[in-house]
């Protein structure tokens, strides 16, 4: 909860900033919300910061996550399957599409 709150001031205070630094925080809230049990909230953010950054990395693995935390497995794994990342951000959603398939 304090990161969630850090955050949220954090971002109030980047008003004018770049959407580079706003998608990050907002990723960054995501994951705060997702680790404080708040799946819809951490959707939202992971949300904004996609259609703030479509091209954003980070920003459509943090919308598979929440997806999955609420309980959108299917809606997570065809993200996944849809953006097809590399690296580390691959690896997590290729952990997802294979949950989501065993459901």
């Amino acid at each position: 909860e304090n990161a969630a709150k850090m955050y949220t001031k954090a971002l109030a205070g980047l008003s004018g900033e770049s959407d580079k630094r706003l998608t990050k925080v907002l990723c960054n809230l995501s994951l705060a919300a997702c680790q404080g049990g708040d799946a819809t909230m951490a959707l939202g953010h992971a949300t904004a910061a996609v259609v703030l950054s479509p091209g954003h990395e980070n920003a459509w693995l943090k919308r598979a996550q929440a997806l999955e935390a609420c309980g959108l497995l299917e809606a997570a794994a065809a993200v996944c399957n849809e953006k097809r990342l590399k690296g580390e951000q691959g690896k997590e959603f290729e952990q997802i599409v294979r949950r989501g398939s065993a459901k």
